[in-house]
Order: structure tokens, then C-alpha cells, then sequence
């Protein structure tokens, strides 16, 4: 099967992550996988096989026109790549993208997909909105992050299906000596809604407490963002026991190395980098995300929810891994077990049966 995915870029975050994971096991299993992004102004950060086909969606010569007139000639190209490619099926990572490759492909019977890689009741923009609310029914599926999206849309939007993230890294089941560390993940421009603010401000609380721990922040960001991270670290006076890992492309090992992951956002989808950690056997806390959360950490001997936005559970919670290091190897182990339910193998079969049905109903 030929299929087309559309996303903005395969520069940083978890929806470029889980699109590259999906792209090379489909290829690996002998579909012709094509990938539309802006692949020549932005940075590749994740392994893309050779067998995927990266198709550039603007290039140079479109720089070179005014915006308005760029945005036509672009929109242009992209439906001649569609045409060109001719895919049995095309999907469209998050709101924007989705839109695009609806009505670039009208008329060319293919179906299309729209992936939402966010909690859906969150809208960034009136266009979001928009979108969600009155061009997804036009989808021939809707591919929601949780059950729980899927629930509270009822009747509402037919063609829905709850279609988890796969893990990017095989299980780790080796040995490895873990640091005394508290890791949180995440671009550093999304700092509000990953929650790094009040992550740090709650390790100033109990940091002095525990001078041999540290607090790590893997990702990166603009200049602006990260001197606004640090300036809250020198407010607080913990600089000492603050580091900003930047991006890393072995994010694997970082997992495999560290005691406890928190995921501090202020609202999640579902958390791709979450089930990263708990499948590398970190101890993991997460704030609760209207019912999502607890579908991933299904019960207190996996990890430990706590109240979305309560800070003193937060801190009583970080308190309570780094006082009991057999706690977290408990909980790191029965985490390794629940993150085996999100394996690529899993996943992709269900994006294999999924592209399935949608073919069959166009012919």
C-alpha cells in the first residue's frame, strides 16, 4: 500500500517522533511510505530510513515570493505531489495538516485521515477550532490519542478510533546504574504547557533537602526559552542542581540512566515521552489529564498520578521516589511491563487494519 503522511516537520516532538516510528516499521513491512514536510528548512532529528521517502512540502524557490503568493504556489506544489504519488490513503498529523490534505486531495478519491496528536478540547487558535469542530466530520477516520478523547465525544464525530502512540525503543530489560535524578522531557518553547515553570519551582521547595539530586530537563529551544527557564533556576537559587540536557539523539540511554520522570505538563494528549520513560524503567509520576493518564498508568504499582496542577501532591510525590529506591525499582519494573501494550508491533498492526477499512469503503 502507498501511503502519504503530512506533518510540519520532523524537527523536534513527539508527534515528528511517533510519524518517523510509524513510517519505518510500515516500510519495513513492504508499504511505500512517503513523508511531506518541510524537510529542507528544518532540521531531520530522528532516524528516517532510507525506504521512506521524504518529499520537501516548500522549497527555495517559493522563499523567494510574497507571502500571500507563496502560500498559493505552495498549496499548488503540494497537490501536484499528491497527484505524483498517487497514495491509497493520506494522513494528516494534527488539525493544519489535516485540512490541507483534505481539500488539496478533493476530487482524487483518496481517502484521508486526520491524526490528532492533542488534547482535543485544547485550541490553540480559532483555525484549530475550526477545524476540529466542523471539517473532521468530512474525515474517513479520526484517529484520537485515548480512549478517553473518544468517550467524551460520544455521537459526535462517527469515524473515530482511539489509536495509541507506539514506543519508539524495544522494552529495556539490561542493567544500568541509575543517577540520582529527577527528568522531565520536552521542547523548551512549550515550557508552559510541558509545566517546566512549576516543575522547577517545586524542586527549589525540597532541592536543599537532597543536595546530591538533580533536576534534568532534556530538549531544546529557542534562545529566548531557555534563558527564561534558567533565569526561574537563578531566581531560585538552585542552579547547582539544574542542568538543561538540549536535544539528544539517544534519548534512550538518558531514560536507561535516570531514577524517576516526571511528566509535569498542564495538559497532555497522552504523553508519548511518558511511555518512552516507563519503558526504560524509570519510576514515573504524572499529573492526571481528565481520565487519560490512568490508561497509561493503570494503578499505583506502575507509577503515581497525581491531581492535574496540585503542586504539594506533586512535591510529596518526588519526595516520597527519592526516599525509597526500592520503590522505584518496583515501580520502574511494572512499568517496563505496562509500556510492553504500546510496542510499534502492536500499534502498527492497528494503523495496518485501520488503512484497510478506509480503502475498502472508497472503492
Amino acid at each position: 500500500m502507498k501511503i502519504l503522511f503530512l506533518i510540519n516537520a520532523l524537527e523536534h516532538g513527539g508527534a515528528a517522533r511517533v510519524l518517523v516510528t510509524l513510517s519505518n516499521e510500515l516500510s519495513a513491512r513492504g508499504h511505500s511510505v512517503y513523508i511531506m514536510a518541510d524537510t529542507i528548512f528544518k532540521k531531520i532529528n530522528y532516524k528516517v530510513n532510507d525506504t521512506v521517502n521524504l518529499v520537501p512540502r516548500i522549497t527555495e524557490k517559493h522563499l523567494k515570493l510574497p507571502r500571500l503568493v507563496r502560500k498559493i504556489f505552495v498549496f499548488s506544489y503540494i497537490k501536484r505531489k499528491i497527484k505524483s504519488i498517487s497514495p491509497h490513503v493520506i494522513v494528516g498529523f494534527m488539525p493544519r495538516n489535516y485540512f490541507i490534505a483534505k481539500v488539496l486531495s478533493l476530487g482524487l478519491s483518496i481517502p484521508v485521515i486526520a491524526s490528532e496528536r492533542n488534547d482535543y478540547t485544547i485550541n490553540r487558535d480559532f483555525y484549530e477550532y475550526f477545524v476540529r469542530n466542523f471539517i473532521y466530520r468530512f474525515a474517513d477516520a479520526v484517529t484520537f490519542l485515548s480512549q478517553r478523547d473518544v468517550d467524551l465525544l460520544g455521537s459526535k464525530l462517527p469515524k473515530k478510533i482511539a489509536m495509541y502512540n507506539p514506543i519508539s525503543f524495544p522494552i529495556f530489560n539490561g542493567q544500568s546504574t541509575r543517577s540520582k535524578n529527577i527528568l522531565a522531557a520536552g521542547r523548551l518553547d512549550g515550557w508552559y504547557h510541558k509545566g517546566f515553570d512549576n516543575l522547577i519551582s517545586v524542586w527549589a521547595r525540597i532541592s536543599k533537602e537532597y543536595p546530591d539530586w538533580t533536576l534534568e530537563i532534556a530538549g531544546d529551544g529557542s534562545e529566548e526559552s531557555v534563558e527564561f527557564l534558567k533565569s526561574l533556576v537563578l531566581q531560585y537559587g538552585i542552579g547547582g542542581q539544574v542542568n538543561f540536557l538540549g536535544f539528544s539523539e539517544n534519548m534512550e540511554k538518558i531514560f536507561q540512566t535516570s531514577s524517576i520522570f516526571v511528566l509535569s505538563s498542564r495538559y497532555e494528549g497522552m504523553g508519548q515521552v511518558l511511555l518512552e520513560a516507563m519503558s526504560q524503567g524509570c519510576a514515573c509520576i504524572a499529573f492526571e489529564f481528565d481520565g487519560r493518564t490512568h490508561e497509561f498508568i493503570t494503578s499505583f504499582e506502575v507509577g503515581i498520578v497525581v491531581e492535574n496542577q496540585n503542586m504539594d501532591k506533586l512535591e510529596k510525590a518526588i519526595i516520597k521516589l527519592i526516599q525509597d529506591e526500592s520503590l522505584r525499582t518496583y515501580l520502574g519494573e511494572k512499568a517496563k511491563l505496562e509500556a510492553a501494550r504500546f510496542s510499534k508491533d502492536r500499534v502498527v498492526d492497528q494503523w495496518e487494519d485501520l488503512f484497510q477499512k478506509v480503502t475498502r469503503k472508497i472503492k
